[in-house]
């Protein structure tokens, strides 16, 4: 890491200082949810501070003031038109969905949000396609194969939690957010060579794997119905090669029977406890390897 370089973060782009006010606002915020996470939940009911969003909204919508290449750097992790595009509609995903728990819509105005979404960067990608977003993320030289097929699963298996998470809670809808908002300055520390590109690979894995403690606020019955959904729509696309709507009007669809009929298990935290640790010690070490 170039501590050095950092200076380069202030651009005559954002002469106010608006984007990084924001940045700093939403980092604070959090980790302060994730803090409150420790100790069961992101407290979002009971603090009260919903309009918080607005700071996220807000930080995903004056990115577009900077000017960014009109490709795809082919060796870093930077970024690109469709990229940011994409990270703004997801970013909007989470948000939409937060607010949608907060105020206690339908969970099918969830699922709306989640088609729509799709629909949009089904859009993007048609316009605006230079390589699969996060799948196709560049490698440092030293890294083996074998850690790059794992990482770009994980990736991969990561996206499909996060859409179905749209579903669980007000915690599981806002979890992914800091992933999404995270990468993009990852990546401008990347292009500022601030960090190199195993360092981004390994702090996006990290705020991918932290949002495993939201399943200390999940339902139980939930956490399996997920893990469930991402096997099925796993096998329904990537080996069977299903349509992608279809595969998940297949999973909403058995999401709404589960919640109609919801099979019962007792909450137990130890339980939980034990597939957190599961979950990371599978996919820690692989991170790690990007470091050692």
């Amino acid at each position: 890491m170039n501590i050095e370089n950092i200076h380069k973060l202030i651009t005559n782009e954002d002469p106010f200082h608006i984007h990084k006010i924001l940045g700093i606002i939403s980092l604070s915020h959090f980790a302060f949810r994730y803090y409150n996470l420790i100790y069961s939940s992101m407290n979002f009911i009971t603090n009260n501070n919903i309009y918080l969003l607005s700071i996220h909204f807000l930080l995903s919508t004056s990115s577009f003031q900077f000017i960014i290449p009109k490709t795809r750097n082919k060796s870093s992790p930077m970024i690109y038109p469709e990229f940011r595009l994409h990270n703004l509609i997801f970013s909007y995903r989470s948000i939409l969905c937060t607010l949608l728990f907060y105020y206690k819509f339908s969970i099918i105005y969830n699922i709306v949000i989640c088609y729509l979404t799709m629909i949009v960067a089904d859009i993007i990608t048609y316009y605006y396609k230079d390589g699969t977003t996060i799948r196709n993320m560049q490698f440092e030289l030293n890294v083996v194969d074998e850690t790059k097929q794992k990482i770009k699963l994980f990736n991969s298996k990561m996206q499909l939690c996060a859409t179905i998470y749209m579903l669980g809670n007000i915690d599981s809808a806002f979890g992914p957010l800091f992933a999404i908002q995270l990468s993009s300055l990852l990546m401008t520390c990347v292009r500022k060579n601030i960090i190199k590109t195993n360092i981004w690979h390994f702090l996006y894995g990290l705020s991918l794997i932290i949002n495993v403690f939201i399943y200390y606020s999940l339902r139980f019955d939930f956490i399996i119905f997920q893990i469930i959904s991402v096997n099925l729509f796993s096998y329904l696309r990537f080996i069977k090669y299903y349509n992608k709507y279809l595969c998940w009007t297949i999973i909403y669809g058995l999401f709404l029977l589960y919640r109609q009929y919801p099979f019962t298990i007792s909450y137990d935290t130890t339980i939980k406890t034990i597939f957190i640790i599961k979950y990371l010690y599978t996919n820690l070490p692989v991170f790690f390897k990007l470091i050692i």
